[in-house]
């Protein structure tokens, strides 16, 4: 799906918990997924949206400063990076699905 433009092999992920960029881009989405990425001190609808939404998450992989876009411009779920690290050769810490390559 295009995913290997976004994440060349090689690509650098770091676990971290997810911040707004900004007022207008207060969420992303998994590459891989689509899972939604919101920021819970970004308003308190949101940290309210977060708690009743299970399926939104508030950490995750993202890219760092090495990345062509920058830190903090794609996100991956700890799911995806673990069915896609391999296929993907991605170079991850050491996050919630304990994968570290």
């Amino acid at each position: 799906m295009g995913q290997e433009g976004a994440l060349p092999p090689g690509t650098a992920l770091m676990f971290k918990r997810y911040r707004a960029w900004s007022k207008t881009w207060e969420h992303d989405h998994c590459l891989f997924c689509f899972a939604k990425f919101m920021d819970p001190n970004f308003s308190e609808a949101h940290r309210r949206f977060i708690e009743e939404h299970d399926n939104v998450l508030s950490e995750g992989y993202t890219t760092i400063d090495e990345h062509p876009r920058g830190a903090d411009y794609h996100w991956v779920c700890a799911q995806c990076v673990e069915d896609f690290v391999e296929e993907f050769e991605l170079r991850v810490d050491d996050g919630p699905a304990g994968v570290s390559r």
